[in-house]
């Protein structure tokens, strides 16, 4: 998350000095596809799936986009998902070892 945060911050930096907001849209979507098309497996952790496909939706809102309100719901709603899923999990080994004893 931390890269999208920073890739964010690119798109809203460069604005300015690009002239023009879709070329500062563009020019950083154009960079991670080359990497992940170019470099494949090798960069899959920084680049993965996932990533681009949160990248490409904080790009279709556009730069005006807040960034701290997103980062905060991400890593609230981020948590509540591994919560579940470990309270998933605690529940089938439960599961699990009261039908093997």
């Amino acid at each position: 998350m931390l890269l999208a945060y920073m890739m964010i911050q690119a798109v809203v930096l460069s604005g300015p000095i690009l002239g023009s907001a879709d070329l500062a849209l563009l020019l950083p979507l154009f960079v991670i596809i080359f990497l992940i098309v170019a470099l494949g497996e090798v960069v899959h952790p920084l680049f993965n799936n996932y990533t681009f496909c949160y990248f490409t939706a904080a790009l279709i809102t556009g730069a005006e986009q807040a960034p701290l309100p997103c980062l905060i719901s991400l890593f609230i709603g981020g948590g509540f998902l591994v919560l579940m899923a470990i309270q998933l999990v605690k529940a089938v080994m439960k599961k699990v070892h009261s039908a093997g004893a």
